[in-house]
Parts: structure tokens; sequence; C-alpha cells
């Protein structure tokens, strides 16, 4: 991410497993996890569907998706931030972004970015 970062000009901060990351919109990383509802959303569609997901590196959980990263980036605008919550999800991997800015429910989708997708990917297959 630090790669990523520095090419989009963007600085991100990793969950150390102890300290909650809190993004600029007031979502605090991983306890929203427990505190909020989490929807699966997209692009080409206004459905949305409500997702079991949770902090759990070690894939041992009862969830649908596995964090097993996150790492957040407060853009410096108003509430705007851009969260990557990196799952597993039916023993595959998943790179979902989190980018809500209000409402009770977070909103979070499959990130359309193909660099984050696939690096992800690589790393979660250990071509890292």
């Amino acid at each position: 991410m630090n790669r990523f970062g520095t090419k989009m000009k963007q600085k991100y901060k990793e969950y150390n497993g102890q300290e909650s990351i809190e993004t600029l919109a007031g979502e605090k990383y991983p306890d929203d996890f427990n505190n909020r509802t989490f929807k699966m959303c997209s692009d080409n569609s206004k459905k949305t569907e409500t997702i079991n997901i949770g902090w759990d590196p070690s894939l041992k959980k009862d969830y649908d998706y596995h964090v097993v990263s996150i790492f957040n980036c407060n853009v410096g605008n108003p509430e705007q931030h851009i969260t990557y919550l990196f799952s597993v999800h039916d023993g595959q991997p998943v790179a979902l972004v989190d980018q809500t800015t209000n409402g009770s429910d977070c909103m979070v989708k499959e990130t359309a970015n193909q660099e984050v997708r696939t690096a992800f990917a690589n790393i979660f297959e250990g071509n890292n």
C-alpha cells in the first residue's frame, strides 16, 4: 500500500491489531464491525445486501467476509476517506472499499481499482 499510496499521492494508515483507525466520517475500524450494519453495494445497481463481516486474520470465526487487513486514507475534505478492507470470502481474496460519508449503515463494494485487486490476490496466493 505504500507504493500505491505514493503513486496516488495518498497516505494510508494500516490497522496494527491494537489501535483503532478512525476515518474522517467517524467510522472506527475494526470496532464498527460489531457496532454497525455493513451492506454490499455496486456501482451498477441501487440494490444492497447486508453482509456478515468482521476482523478475523486467522480465518476461524463465523463470518462470510473475514477481514485480514485494513488500510485507511483520510483524504482531507470533510468526511472523505478511502478505507480498504482486505478480506477473504469463500476462500478467495476480495478487496473491499468503504467510502461511506453518512448514514447509519456502512456501504462497501469490491474496489474497481485493478492494481489493488491484483496486488491483494498476489499477496493472498503467496506471490508478492
